[in-house]
């Protein structure tokens, strides 16, 4: 039997996506009217974001979510 490999929060997705980034957290922080402090606690992993915070990250960033077809 195969073992499926385990899979990665979305948000430790992000997270590390965020920190590398080509634009610091108070620039991301700016560009998507968030307050920095709301960044700076969930790239701590105290706080989280509204879904009216991911998508304006996901556009400033450029990103999307897709399917993972191997899990």
């Amino acid at each position: 039997m195969t073992k499926k490999k385990p899979v990665q929060k979305l948000s430790d997705q992000l997270r590390t996506f965020i920190e590398n980034a080509p634009i610091s957290q108070n620039r991301l922080a700016s560009e998507t009217n968030l307050d920095p402090a709301t960044i700076s606690r969930f790239m701590r992993g105290t706080g989280g974001l509204s879904t009216a915070g991911l998508d304006e990250i996901a556009q400033v960033l450029g990103l999307r979510l897709v399917k993972d077809d191997e899990g």
